[in-house]
Formats: C-alpha cells, structure tokens, sequence
C-alpha cells in the first residue's frame, strides 16, 4: 500500500505472496518479501516481473530488505539469524554483519537502509529487543545506536529520503509513521562528541513535527 504523509491511501495491489514483510525499491521496480526467504519482483504499478525467486538458504525471516542499484546486490535483516547478510542477486553470500556481537546487541533486525550521501546502513532494532536504531558503516561497522522508543513504540521499518536527509521510521505500535532529519556519524557539520581526534562524534537524529495536511 502507497500511503501520502497524512496516511491516506495513494494505490494497494495483490502481491501475489502469502504475506509482504519487507519492500525494497530496485530502479523502476519494487522487490517484495514474504518474509520467509521468497521474493518477487514487481513494477510500480504491482505488475509482477518474472517468478518468485529464492536468494540464499540461511535466510528465512527477512524483515528488512535494501537493494543497492549500482552492484545489484541484496541487504538483507534477518530476524531469525540477528544478522545483516549482503547477497549477490545470483545468491552468493557476499557479507554476514553478527547482530549479537555488536558492542550494543542487534537481536532483533528489522527495516534496513542505506544514506547515500555517507554510505551508511541505518536498521531498527524492535520492542522485543533494544528499539532502537543502528548506524553501520559500509564495511559494517557499528557507529552509533539511537533509542527510539521517546518517539513510538516497536519500530519496524524504516527508509530515508536523501534530498532532504530526512529519515521516517514506522512504529508497530499504533501504525504510526514519525519522520527525523538524520545527519551521519562523522559528518563534518557535526562536531565530535569527545575531544578524542579518534572519536568521530555519533549521528544526530532530530523528530520533526508532522506535516500539516493539504488545504481542501
């Protein structure tokens, strides 16, 4: 379902699957997830495009899905291994990022994307975990983690829009979508949080106020 920033309906369609868990945008595609380890291509208009398809065994509760245009490669966060897995689109593993090795546990991964401007991964971690947000570097490292429960409860999804740098993260909890503006760790507008020159200074997630709805 395409909704506008008020929460209307904008267009839905069958998506041919038992269930969607995670939705990625792939140039003039969507690629859909049914969360336990089938995908589907679609066009914009819910058309599919070709037959389900499989990526790779190890995943088999996809939550979260971000498809990199330029190497067509695959982000996956998958729930049942708490772990971010880079998949070629022939199904290779390229990358597996351990959540529960992380000096903040990730246990439970769920919408994943990615800043273009930094290059960094932002994932939300739900309410049965730490519901919070996490920020990767390219190579996966883990840079900062955001609490996000000041804001809604369980957060699930979660994508950005880059022109504006504005991230919208979507809470279970309520059905409701809060919108911040995002500046990434190591940004040189952001001052570091410490005079240490090896600390780069954490990102800065600010709750933007809701948009006011069209007049008429």
């Amino acid at each position: 379902m395409l909704i506008s920033p008020w929460g209307d309906e904008i267009m839905s369609f069958e998506a041919g699957l038992s269930r969607v868990d995670a939705i990625a945008i792939d140039g003039e595609d969507l690629v859909l997830s049914d969360g336990n380890g089938l995908y589907q291509r679609v066009d914009r208009g819910g058309r599919p495009a070709g037959e389900p398809f499989r990526l790779a065994s190890i995943l088999m509760d996809t939550d979260g899905l971000y498809v990199d245009h330029e190497t067509g490669e695959y982000w996956v966060a998958d729930d049942s291994i708490a772990q971010l897995v880079r998949v070629s689109s022939d199904g290779t593993v390229m990358q597996r990022v351990d959540g529960a090795s992380q000096a903040s546990p990730l246990m439970e991964p769920q919408g994943i994307t990615r800043d273009p401007r930094s290059g960094h991964f932002l994932v939300v971690d739900d309410a049965d975990a730490s519901d919070s947000l996490f920020e990767f570097n390219a190579q996966g490292q883990l840079l900062d983690v955001i609490p996000l429960a000041g804001w809604g409860y369980d957060a699930e999804g979660i994508t950005i829009q880059p022109d504006t740098n504005t991230v919208f993260i979507a809470y279970d909890d309520g059905d409701r979508i809060a919108a911040f503006s995002y500046e990434p760790t190591g940004d040189d507008d952001i001052a570091p949080a410490s005079a240490s020159a090896n600390d780069l200074g954490g990102c800065v997630l600010s709750a933007l106020p809701a948009p006011a709805a069209p007049r008429g």
